[in-house]
């Protein structure tokens, strides 16, 4: 989601993994020789995500390596497709943190958030508009986020100094590390348990699975 710090973490993801980082938006404009909300207006939110879909499919192959995508991405249930081929975090922030965030950076490069280079909104007014915008954006896609491997809250400690600004971005980066541990110490456990299983019995078979002869049993007994 807009504000949630994804390239910011994503490099400090990177740095600590020793992995490079690709930043989808940024190979988007890389390719389109245009800024995100000249995309969005010269060709339409439609296109943007054609490209977007483009370049996840161009990563796919790719091995150790953090990729940033946009928000948006999780709409196109293709793109999950790609994406599921590594593990994907969501950084999850409320409404109130990532609208405090994108209106204090500007919301002229934020297409999604009505921003415009001759209406720039200032101040509380930048903060009203981020904030009913994400909070809508947040209700249509929360269930299509869910589906991320990880979730990494961004709120910081209620009696932190920073509570209302979120965590740092050492300390996502940090939580991101340990999720990531605790997820693939779980898959590997579960592929363990998968493997080491025991038919004791002809009683131990489930109903369902058909039991079937030996095929080299079957040429003894042929040969006999």
């Amino acid at each position: 989601m807009m504000g949630s710090g994804k390239s910011t973490v994503g490099k400090l993801l990177g740095k600590a993994l020793t992995y490079p980082l690709l930043d989808s938006d940024g190979l988007i404009q890389q390719l389109a020789g245009q800024s995100i909300k000249e995309i969005f207006e010269t060709e339409g939110e439609e296109a943007f995500r054609d490209m977007e879909t483009e370049v996840l499919q161009q990563l796919m192959p790719f091995k150790a390596c953090v990729i940033a995508t946009g928000g948006g991405v999780v709409l196109r249930r293709k793109n999950w497709g790609y994406m599921h081929h590594g593990v994907v975090v969501w950084l999850n922030g409320s409404p109130e943190l990532l609208a405090r965030r994108t209106s204090r950076d500007g919301l002229k490069s934020r297409p999604l958030l009505g921003g415009k280079a001759d209406q720039e909104q200032q101040g509380e007014d930048a903060y009203q508009q981020s904030l009913e915008r994400l909070t809508r954006i947040l209700e249509e896609r929360k269930h299509q986020y869910a589906v991320a491997d990880v979730m990494v809250p961004l709120e910081a400690g209620p009696s932190s100094r920073e509570a209302e600004a979120g965590a740092s971005t050492a300390v996502v980066t940090y939580r991101v590390l340990k999720a990531l541990k605790e997820r693939l110490q779980k898959d590997a456990q579960e592929r363990e348990e998968a493997r080491n299983f025991e038919i004791k019995g002809g009683n131990d078979v489930p109903q369902t699975m058909r039991v079937m002869p030996s095929p080299a049993a079957g040429a003894t007994q042929n040969e006999e």
